[in-house]
């Protein structure tokens, strides 16, 4: 969202990711799923909250290269400004008490999900991939980033 606000700006990029999610919804009522998986509540309220931190390193930094907006989202995840859903040391969603919970008990109609959202993270396991100017965090890739 940080390099999206840059290219389109704040108001553009808010309303693109607000629609985004939104959709998130309409497809999960559907049983549709985004990158193989089922989205749900606990993860949307993520993607938004980490939209606007994004949308803030955007504010902060508009004539920045490309390369530098990449280190400052870096540095924003091992501050812990974003949220991130726990997970268990083998990468699996949990519960704020460390309880896997496990993908395949998930029903279609299961929105609210007993994931867990701390306020910072031991361990993180992502890639931020490039799409065009955009950076989104996937938790299913293999690039770990050992946050302090």
């Amino acid at each position: 969202m940080a390099c999206l606000g840059t290219t389109i700006g704040e108001k553009a990029s808010r309303k693109l990711g607000k629609a985004h999610e939104k959709g998130n919804y309409k497809a999960f009522r559907k049983g549709k799923t985004e990158d193989g998986f089922l989205q749900d509540e606990t993860a949307v309220e993520m993607d938004l909250y980490n939209n606007e931190e994004g949308l803030l390193i955007a504010r902060e930094n508009k004539d920045v290269a490309f390369s530098d907006l990449q280190q400052k989202i870096i540095s924003a995840i091992r501050e812990g400004k974003m949220k991130i859903m726990k997970r268990d040391a083998q990468g699996r969603l949990t519960d704020c008490n460390g309880k896997v919970t496990p993908l395949v008990e998930r029903k279609k109609n299961d929105w609210k999900m007993p994931y867990c959202l701390p306020a910072k993270s031991c361990t993180l396991v992502l890639i931020i991939p490039i799409l065009s100017l955009t950076i989104k965090i996937k938790y299913y890739n293999l690039v770990q980033l050992f946050i302090p």
